[in-house]
């Protein structure tokens, strides 16, 4: 699948990362892989393929296989939608775009 005429996978923060991230052996967390999917902005072709492919292991889309082996294509459509993708937090604990006070006075240069 290709998005503005560029495959996905390339937009794919998972491919920034270590591979066994996405993989954990039977019983290891998948909290880390699940948290960067939710910042990912391809997470819907992602969990697409997966379904789609009947892709069995690892996270995919922010899913876990138990997760995907309920979900049909329309659910995962609707619960991506219902959850757009969070950009990660800056050192100060804010968000890109967050319009705090405290924020909105950094963005206009008036820092107190």
């Amino acid at each position: 699948m290709t998005i503005g005429g560029e495959d996905w996978r390339r937009l794919a923060l998972c491919a920034q990362v270590d591979p066994e991230l996405w993989f954990p052996e039977k019983g290891e967390s998948k909290r880390a892989a699940k948290q960067l999917c939710r910042r990912c902005e391809v997470r819907l072709p992602c969990l697409r393929y997966a379904l789609e492919n009947r892709v069995r292991d690892g996270v995919w889309g922010g899913f876990s296989e138990r997760q995907r082996s309920r979900m049909r294509l329309a659910d995962a459509e609707r619960v991506i939608a219902a959850d757009p993708p969070r950009p990660e937090k800056r050192p100060d604990g804010h968000r890109p775009g967050c319009h705090c006070q405290p924020c909105r006075s950094v963005e206009a240069g008036s820092v107190a």
